[in-house]
């Protein structure tokens, strides 16, 4: 009787000793799936370690239409004043260092005026960043309507929704993202004033040039380098087509071919493999210093310098394809 009792103990020990191995089996199992998963997860952040945020159009837009608000953003105007005022407490929210570039300028239009470059810089999310890139636009608007067809109309300042507000619409809504999720580069973001003073045919030989906010810029800042920089000039209308400009096309190719490879890959159809016009704006002072810097615009926009740049003419879809572009070059998208 002794000896039939050990036996069923003796199955209970082997089948207790079965089941320890089969647990022992399976944490180990267990452990590998998660090794190897740990390796890919780790071997993916070595290969892409920052993410691009998404970009939101419908906030970059409220940006383009409280500008538009302030009336003709033109220099020694109140519009002016208010607007540079919104655009400094707007970065301030979110990045940490925003200065003020001051300077006086001569206007054959206007006379002695004041004019402000607005600088935002990023610290990049690393001290070993790769990399420093510029973004910019200009926030000013012209004027004058030279290019309304009622002469009597032709005096008045332009509203500015897609030239002059878009731009900086779009770059306030990378302002916030930046500080918020802190890019792999340094980026210097660059509001230019008195873009929009150039070309005014009432004047006749006293004539103002466009750039004068960037010219003085460049001029005053020598020390100032970057790798590359983008600039975003009438990046808001509805139905937007961005062809690569002629300038920016000869005289920065690299960078062209950096921002149109990204626009692919997010399928961004406002880009498109067109050559487009030469346009005299603020990355040509920057070129001409060395610096490779390409313009982003679209001029095929009839309400270009008329009354008609107001916000209904211009498209959050066309903001959020241009600012998820930018974003993704920064990211590295």
């Amino acid at each position: 009787m002794g000896q039939g009792k050990r036996k069923p103990e003796a199955r209970a020990a082997a089948r207790k000793a079965n089941s320890a191995r089969e647990t022992r089996a399976r944490a180990l199992r267990l452990g590998g799936l998660l090794l190897i998963l740990g390796s890919g997860l780790l071997l993916l952040f070595l290969i892409r370690p920052f993410s691009t945020p998404s970009f939101d159009g419908g906030r970059a837009f409220q940006h383009l239409v409280a500008q538009y608000r302030f009336g003709p953003r033109v220099p020694g105007t109140e519009a002016h004043s208010g607007c540079l005022e919104y655009i400094l407490r707007e970065l301030e929210k979110y990045l940490p260092e925003v200065r003020r570039h001051s300077f006086r300028y001569q206007s054959a239009l206007l006379g002695w005026v004041e004019g402000t470059n607005i600088r935002a810089s990023v610290p990049a999310a690393s001290r070993d960043f790769k990399e420093r890139v510029m973004l910019c636009a200009h926030w000013d608007s012209r004027p004058v309507a030279d290019r309304e067809t009622e002469p009597s109309r032709r005096s008045l300042g332009v509203p500015g929704a897609n030239d002059g507000a878009s731009g900086v619409a779009v770059l306030l809504e990378v302002a916030r993202i930046l500080g918020k999720t802190p890019p792999p580069v340094k980026v210097e973001i660059v509001f230019f004033d008195m873009e929009d003073l150039g070309g005014l045919p009432l004047l006749g030989a006293l004539q103002d040039p466009f750039c004068v906010g960037s010219s003085r810029f460049v001029k005053e800042h020598p020390e100032f380098r970057v790798d590359f920089g983008i600039l975003l000039d009438m990046v808001g209308k509805k139905n937007l087509r961005i062809p690569k400009e002629a300038i920016s096309l000869e005289r920065a190719p690299h960078v062209v071919d950096r921002v149109w490879k990204v626009a692919r890959r997010l399928n961004a159809r406002a880009f498109v493999e067109d050559t487009g016009p030469a346009v005299m704006d603020d990355h040509v002072p920057f070129l001409e210093s060395g610096i490779p810097v390409i313009n982003l615009i679209d001029m095929e926009y009839p309400a270009w310098h008329t009354l008609q740049d107001t916000p209904d003419r211009c498209s959050e879809e066309s903001l959020r394809q241009v600012g998820e572009v930018v974003l993704g070059v920064i990211y590295g998208s």
